[in-house]
């Protein structure tokens, strides 16, 4: 309907100039419109990384909150979303992350092909920490109906250690909704 969604997305990264395998993710959701300016909604995140060659689980629920407005033709978000982080190889803990994204209000081919640009914080909150920040260049599409597809390059910083370090990403999102 207009005001609930269903959805199916997953990503994987590669690394090591697109020749090492090291992440996938699965995450089922669903989310309601209440209003044309918010969307809230529950996901979860069933996501497999490779740590020093070894494939580690996590699981992921979480709730969010989407701010949404359209200044001069623009599509602005900003998510708001908590998860709680189950993981094999840590402790579990409470993450919040906060998404701004900005989409062009150009339109290439049938496709709705958009450019837009992204940034998202995360922060620890049992440690009370930023953790990551990821900003993000690139293309969004339409190729069909229910079909979303994202091609992108992140920039990716990781707070460990006591140093943020960097990761660039060029990075496939596929979206099913229905």
């Amino acid at each position: 309907s207009d005001t609930l969604k269903l959805s199916v997305d997953t990503e994987v990264y590669f690394g090591d100039d697109m020749t090492d395998f090291y992440y996938r993710h699965v995450q089922p959701g669903a989310s309601l419109l209440p209003a044309p300016w918010i969307e809230v909604g529950v996901n979860y995140r069933y996501l497999e990384e490779k740590k020093s060659g070894e494939w580690m689980t996590e699981n992921r629920p979480a709730a969010w909150a989407t701010l949404i407005w359209k200044p001069a033709g623009f599509a602005v978000s900003d998510r708001n979303q908590l998860e709680y982080r189950s993981r094999e190889d840590a402790d579990d803990t409470w993450r919040y992350r906060n998404k701004l994204r900005v989409v062009a209000p150009l339109k290439f081919t049938k496709f709705e092909i958009r450019p837009y640009a992204d940034e998202e914080i995360y922060v620890d909150m049992d440690d009370k920490e930023f953790q990551q920040n990821r900003a993000s260049i690139g293309l969004t599409s339409k190729p069909l109906r229910n079909l979303k597809a994202d091609v992108y390059y992140m920039k990716k910083m990781d707070w460990k250690n006591n140093d943020w370090l960097e990761t660039n990403i060029l990075g496939l999102s596929l979206k099913l909704g229905f």
